[in-house]
Formats: C-alpha cells, structure tokens, sequence
C-alpha cells in the first residue's frame, strides 16, 4: 500500500454552481455559478439506533435509520445576484442590483422550498474531490450573524440539505471523471 497523500486530506474552497448538465465542461459545468464556496462542512446521514440485547444490556446490532445529507458553509458572492436569488426565494431586481427581504412573500412559513439539482462542489484544487447534491434545497443560516464591519468580506452563511432525486440518490463525492449528474 502507497504511503497516504496529506495533499488530499484538506479539500479548501472551491466553486459552487447548480443546475450543472455536464462535468465534462469547466465550471459552472453548464449550469449557474454561485460563486465562491468556503468553510465548508458535510454532514453525512448518520442516523442509527441501538438494538439492545437485554441478557447482556449491550448493543447485539446497530441499525441505520439513514438521515439527511447536509452541505453547510459560507458563500462569498453578495454581488451575485442569481447566487441570491437561488439561495433567498424572496429576493427582488432592481435597476441597482438585488434586493433581500426577510421573510417576504415568496417563502411565506410553511411553505416548500424549492429544490436546486445538480449542486455542485469544484474544489480550487483539482486533486481534491469534487462533490454532488442531485435534488439541494438551499436554506439560508438565519441565526448566523452577517459581520456588517469594516476590513472583512460579507460571508453569506448557508447550508444546503439534499432531497433524493428520481433515481432515490442524494450526492456523491470523489474524482470528477468518476462522478454522473444523470
């Protein structure tokens, strides 16, 4: 067995786009750029329970309940107005640029969001893996705190959480030329 790459380990920033058709192109991968992508975390479903044996009090199996598939981090793209608009529904144009109301109209409580496919992940590194939500409803953190101060970059925390798409499939992570959009 080869000796263990340490250049792969740290995946950094990247690229976020949705709507991608195909990962043969360079990004946005024919779809629409976010932009910047950074201080990312990937929650995997790790929901399980415990079957309990009761002569040992122990765990005799554990069984995996599945649970939600989770892209969180911070995009860096305030002065992209489709990145807004895919990320909060009730943002509006103007002549100078984009609007964002909270709540607003478009996504009233209780209301479904709707979902982006093909989100995907290019990292700045080439080696590092890329990834893929099919079917992302993009929620923005609304109990973070957007730093409005001098000498610092306005970071828009959000997180995607991936539904399944016809196929029953929620994201993939590896090589490029590994992975499928379809």
């Amino acid at each position: 067995m080869a000796a263990p790459d340490p250049g792969k380990a740290f995946l950094a920033g990247g690229k976020l786009s949705y709507g991608c058709t195909s990962l043969a192109t360079a990004y946005p991968h024919g779809g629409t750029a976010l932009g910047m992508f950074g201080s990312i975390v990937l929650r995997v479903p790790s929901e399980h329970r415990l079957l309990i044996e009761e002569e040992h009090n122990a765990p005799g199996a554990v069984q995996w309940l599945g649970g939600a598939l989770i892209l969180g981090g911070r995009l860096r793209t305030w002065g992209d107005d489709d990145a807004l608009k895919a990320i909060f529904p009730s943002a509006s144009s103007t002549a100078n640029g984009v609007t964002v109301h909270w709540p607003g109209s478009a996504a009233p409580p209780g209301a479904p969001l709707t979902a982006l496919t093909n989100l995907v992940f290019t990292p700045i590194n080439p080696a590092h893996p890329h990834l893929v939500i099919y079917k992302a409803v993009a929620l923005p953190d609304r109990d973070a705190s957007l730093p409005l101060t001098a000498y610092r970059y306005l970071d828009l925390p959000v997180v995607f959480v991936a539904t399944p798409d016809a196929a029953g499939r929620h994201g993939s992570m590896g090589p490029k030329a590994d992975l499928s959009l379809v």
